[in-house]
């Protein structure tokens, strides 16, 4: 895997100058059907992705295809509406080119955001869990045959990938009818979904959720040392079939929630 070294350069020097004297706090990586979210905050700038060198454009329903330097209580922090996926045929080199871009913009802190079904059977459709682990199911590891890697630190500790304490603050957050869990995320390929035995495996596993995207991005921003929070919208519950257009709808109907815990994220770094 061979990421360019001058598309992350050239991506870098944009968006630097677009951002001027606004330093970004955070970057927050959103999933299907969450493509307005940014649009809850005060916007700085928008960028097509197709204006950054190296970006791949999504091509999955529900996702955009900009980036934003978006305010609140006085931070700003990057939106990137959209990612790719394993499955559209997407290389690892479009997976993580954006982790390559907040590592060389020196940011510290990344949220991801994805819509995900519920395989615990607590799990109803419009939670917002927060994932306090992963269970890699993908058969791909970022890290895997990198010629990038640092030899010394190819034997990555993943205990804890996810930042505990942000999981510790949001959850004494919470207030009134706000429904956040925390729970185990699986990560599969796809793009089919999964079938009932598969949901059985997965709940005897121990696994909450699970979903698409989020591991690859989490392992490779844990080894770029940069510190990882996630948190999963339940857009399908196991008493029913889903099916995509069914999750964006499900995702737009619990944006209230999501921006709440974008909020309360930007509040804690």
């Amino acid at each position: 895997m061979i990421i360019s070294t001058a598309n992350i350069n050239k991506t870098v020097a944009i968006l630097k100058k677009l951002c001027s004297k606004k330093i970004p706090d955070a970057y927050i990586i959103t999933g299907s059907g969450q493509k307005n979210i940014s649009s809850k905050f005060k916007e700085i700038f928008t960028i097509s992705l197709s204006k950054l060198p190296g970006f791949a454009k999504p091509s999955v329903k529900g996702h955009a295809s900009e980036l934003k330097l978006c305010q609140y209580k006085q931070k700003c922090f990057f939106v990137q509406s959209g990612r790719s996926h394993l499955y559209e045929n997407n290389s690892f080199e479009d997976i993580l080119f954006p982790i390559e871009i907040i590592k060389k913009l020196g940011l510290k802190k990344l949220l991801l955001l994805n819509a995900a079904g519920a395989v615990n059977k607590k799990l109803r459709t419009g939670d917002i869990v927060i994932i306090k682990d992963h269970i890699n199911l993908m058969l791909r590891n970022p890290l895997f045959a990198n010629k990038k890697i640092d030899q010394k630190n190819r034997f990555l500790s993943m205990r804890p990938c996810y930042d505990q304490s942000f999981i510790k603050y949001i959850q004494r957050e919470k207030k009134g009818k706000t429904s956040w869990k925390t729970g185990v995320y699986a990560g599969v390929i796809g793009p089919v979904y999964e079938t009932r035995s598969e949901l059985n495996m997965l709940d005897g596993m121990g696994a909450d959720v699970v979903g698409m995207s989020t591991v690859q991005e989490a392992i490779y921003a844990k080894y770029l040392g940069i510190e990882v929070s996630a948190a999963s919208m339940i857009t399908n519950d196991r008493s029913n079939a889903a099916n995509h257009n069914e999750v964006i709808k499900a995702s737009i109907m619990g944006e209230r929630q999501l921006i709440e815990v974008i909020k309360k994220y930007i509040m804690f770094i």
